[in-house]
């Protein structure tokens, strides 16, 4: 089982099999909707950001599970999990297994 966060990280030029689906994971976890050219759907709904946490903890969940399901299905998502930093942001915590 592999853990992937909404946190930054270096892009990797030239990933491994695991080491492309995990970023892909994080590149669907971390987008906003309309900020990728040509693809417009792709990515979550801002709002959500200014929810109340619960609100937005269900909302990311939902909206997650569907995203990841739809754009890497080399990915078996498990659970989707939060936790917050010292400033208050949300984390977005995704477990699950590579399809090999």
């Amino acid at each position: 089982m592999v853990e992937v966060r909404s946190t930054p990280a270096p892009f990797i030029w030239r990933p491994t099999f695991e080491e492309s689906i995990i970023q892909n994971v994080r590149m669907i976890i971390t987008t906003y909707q309309g900020t990728c050219p040509m693809h417009r759907i792709f990515g979550f709904d801002s709002a959500i950001i200014d929810l109340p946490p619960p609100v937005a903890q269900a909302m990311v969940r939902s909206w997650a599970w569907d995203a990841i399901e739809r754009w890497e299905p080399r990915f078996e998502t498990q659970s989707i999990d939060f936790e917050y930093d010292e400033q208050g942001t949300m984390i977005t915590m995704v477990r699950g297994n590579i399809i090999v």
